[in-house]
């Protein structure tokens, strides 16, 4: 009898392929069937069942291993719809890639999820399935050819934290989380999930508002934050690409050991190294007959070192049961089975001689590598250099006497024993009440609990040293030195306007590889709320040249402003020197870049906006030539000489009124200078009569302005000093006080002999 397939494309002939589509017109779709009643010789139309049903027997044939099967069905699907999801089973492209990879051919499988991520992301559609196995499949080439789609779907899975309808989509939210809590404070864990921080990953559950929270934790590291990408999300996805591949542990919620989880927060170690275990005089002395240890029962192990961040920052892995590296200690070095207490048997003392040699080797590794176990190698290598010359000591002595019990016995308070049996398998072992020396045994029990106090001193020096993470994006790369100042105002909408004062010396414009050429300083700022989501943006371009600098030794831009009203709020700033071709301003085109630099204002807190609260600005320094208000710039840089007129400014807000409907309040000041004599007050209230460092002020306004003029002179010196000067404003209606400090450098006379 005929089948209803008999009709079908030789395409789709193939008995496994058949069998497929027996599947699909018997069990997806019962109505064609029915309307056709299996009428000989009569081709069943394939367009008429539903891509939910395709898919549906396409991802049993995939989950039953016929991933070979699938492809061509599943391949349909997407090539009509490349975003098609089922309600149910989510991406079709999503299950021929895992088809295409189950059947061998990743690359494949590659390619078709991220032609699929990139068709969604332009549909603004999104499958978090697909998403992850595009980022799951990432190596760090493939990174560097599609950087921007990655980062644009890892952002769309971690802004999808706290979203989730289904465990499998949960479940791979817990993966990306379980990568970055090792990067974040405690604090910052505890907001992206529900649970305590010290609970198992698998049942991690997250906040509605988790996605958002991430994301702008994200772009608190954003390293260059005027630029479209962040650079440390990408140097994330490097790193995680090439720890997967290396570093991989499937039995881990984030599929990484712990080296892999150290490769994400660091990066790359700066110096490794593996103990080995081959050294010919180490498994000399310590397989022998009656030690019942075998090389197996010696981790592999990696040592890594990031000296570059801390003295503290090295760690020791070895492989646990599961494959997996995990951090441990020196003492994990040793297989417990050397160290177990015995008591003071012979047999005890025969492991243990062997516990001893194994930890002199052991430590003499660990030496070379950090200098924190020198003092444990000296002590243990001490105490194994007189087990030895104890034994060729008892040696000699047999040799003269011809006797090895009496030659064990006359070694001035020596106690010694032979342990071990057969032939060159036998160690002598010696110990002296007298003159405290200890036998293996008490030894290896004493060195060892020393070793575990010393692996714990070791790990929370480390957790307090190292940091959460570190980039190494710098790394390298020339920096410019600016110089930075903030100060902030209140508006009279009750808005904080911060004003960003920044400059550079004329000798420092000159990079190392282009000294005498003009060049481009650019400048961008982008403010954040008080939840790291961008919220402004301000840029600047400079041209400097000779000509434009004027003969200065300093330049300085004119101050930027942002406003904000949010209850904190952080400035991020990027700076970047570029190589020009013409002095012309209406010619000058950027060439290459040739330094950038980065800087944060973080934890802005706004200015208080209460009416009837007395508040105040920050001080904005300045400089004059001539000591007048008319030419005064703003002055971001830190030192300052003693010759030049110093102006404070700042303002007074929500000053009240008397009943004489006058506003009146005092100013004062006072200025500290500290050189290697200490602190000293150099002068304060009306000893300088210039400055009003005390003044009673009345006004008709709530908000006025003011000026503090100061004379460095009178702190003179020959050396450097660090000079605070702080301002009290104290409302005399009210009794309201409330005071700011800025601080700088003062220049020493001898910086000018």
């Amino acid at each position: 009898m005929a089948t209803a397939l008999d009709g079908f494309p030789s395409l789709l002939r193939p008995a496994a392929i058949a069998g497929l589509l027996l599947a699909i017109v018997f069990l997806a779709a019962p109505d064609v069937v029915a309307q056709r009643g299996m009428a000989q010789h009569q081709t069943p139309d394939v367009r008429s069942v539903s891509p939910e049903s395709q898919l549906a027997a396409a991802i049993n044939l995939v989950r039953a291993d016929q991933s070979d099967a699938s492809v061509p069905l599943l391949r349909g699907i997407v090539t009509d719809r490349a975003t098609y999801v089922s309600s149910t089973h989510g991406s079709a492209a999503y299950w021929l890639g895992t088809a295409l990879e189950r059947s061998g051919d990743s690359d494949a499988a590659y390619r078709t999820w991220r032609d699929a991520v990139r068709a969604m992301r332009d549909d603004d559609a999104f499958d978090i399935q697909l998403a992850h196995s595009f980022i799951q499949s990432l190596t760090p080439v493939r990174l560097r050819n599609d950087r921007s789609l990655a980062l644009t779907t890892y952002g769309s899975i971690i802004s999808s934290f706290g979203s989730a309808p289904s465990e499998t989509e949960r479940s791979i939210q817990r993966q990306y989380a379980a990568e970055l809590a090792p990067l974040m404070t405690q604090e910052h864990v505890s907001k992206m999930i529900n649970e305590s921080p010290d609970t198992d990953a698998e049942s991690w559950t997250f906040p509605p508002d988790a996605g958002d929270f991430v994301s702008a934790w994200w772009n608190q590291l954003d390293p260059m934050p005027v630029t479209a990408e962040n650079e440390r999300i990408e140097e994330h996805l490097g790193r995680r690409a090439y720890a997967l591949q290396e570093y991989g542990c499937d039995d881990r919620v984030s599929r990484l050991d712990d080296r892999g989880l150290v490769f994400l927060r660091f990066g790359a170690p700066g110096r490794t190294h593996v103990i080995d275990y081959q050294d010919p005089e180490f498994r000399r002395e310590v397989f022998r007959f009656g030690v019942s240890v075998t090389p197996r029962e010696f981790p592999d192990n990696e040592l890594w070192s990031y000296a570059s961040l801390s003295d503290a920052g090295y760690y020791i892995f070895t492989e646990n049961s599961d494959q997996c590296y995990e951090i441990s200690g020196a003492m994990d070095l040793l297989p417990s089975r050397l160290h177990q207490n015995r008591g003071d048997t012979e047999r005890a003392e025969n492991i243990s001689y062997s516990a001893l040699m194994a930890l002199r080797y052991i430590f003499s590794e660990l030496s070379l590598f950090h200098i924190d176990f020198a003092s444990a190698f000296s002590e243990i290598s001490s105490y194994a250099v007189f087990q030895e010359n104890q034994a060729l000591s008892v040696e000699a002595r047999s040799r003269l006497s011809g006797d090895r019990s009496s030659a064990e016995g006359e070694g001035a308070g020596m106690e010694s024993q032979t342990v071990g049996a057969g032939f060159g398998q036998t160690r002598t072992v010696s110990s002296s009440a007298n003159f405290g020396i200890d036998s293996p045994s008490g030894f290896i029990s004493s060195i060892v609990t020393s070793l575990n106090h010393q692996d714990n001193a070791a790990r929370h020096r480390r957790k307090n040293a190292m940091p959460r993470q570190a980039t190494e994006i710098f790394q390298q790369q020339e920096s410019i030195p600016i110089a930075l100042r903030t100060a902030r105002f209140l508006n009279t909408d009750g808005s904080t306007r911060t004003e960003i004062y920044w400059g550079i010396q004329k000798r420092h414009l000159r990079s190392e590889d282009r000294p005498q050429q003009p060049s481009v300083l650019t400048f961008d700022a982008v403010q954040y709320d008080g939840e790291l989501s961008a919220s402004g943006r301000a840029e600047r371009r400079h041209l400097l040249t000779a000509q434009s600098l004027n003969g200065n030794s300093i330049f300085v831009s004119p101050p930027v402003s942002v406003n904000s009203r949010s209850d904190l709020f952080h400035i991020g700033l990027q700076w970047s020197q570029f190589a020009v071709n013409s002095e012309d301003p209406n010619n000058a085109s950027l060439g290459d870049r040739v330094r950038y630099t980065t800087l944060r204002a973080d934890s802005l807190r706004p200015i208080d906006a209460t009416p009837n609260q007395v508040a105040m600005s920050d001080l904005r320094v300045m400089v004059s030539q001539t000591g007048s208000v008319s030419d005064a710039v703003a002055f971001p840089f830190s030192t300052i000489g003693p010759d030049t007129p110093l102006i404070l400014y700042f303002e007074l807000y929500h000053l009240t009124y008397d009943a004489d409907d006058r506003t009146r309040y005092k100013v004062a000041y006072e200025v500290e200078g500290r050189t290697q004599r200490g602190w000293t007050r150099v002068f304060r209230n009306d000893e300088v009569r210039r400055t009003s460092t005390e003044a009673e002020y009345s006004s008709t306004a709530r908000r006025t302005q003011e000026y503090i003029y100061l004379d460095l002179s009178k702190l003179r010196d020959k050396k450097n000093q660090d000079v605070r000067v702080t301002v009290r404003v104290t409302d005399t209606v009210t009794g309201a006080t409330t005071s700011r400090t800025t601080a700088f450098e003062l220049v020493g006379t001898d910086r000018f002999d």
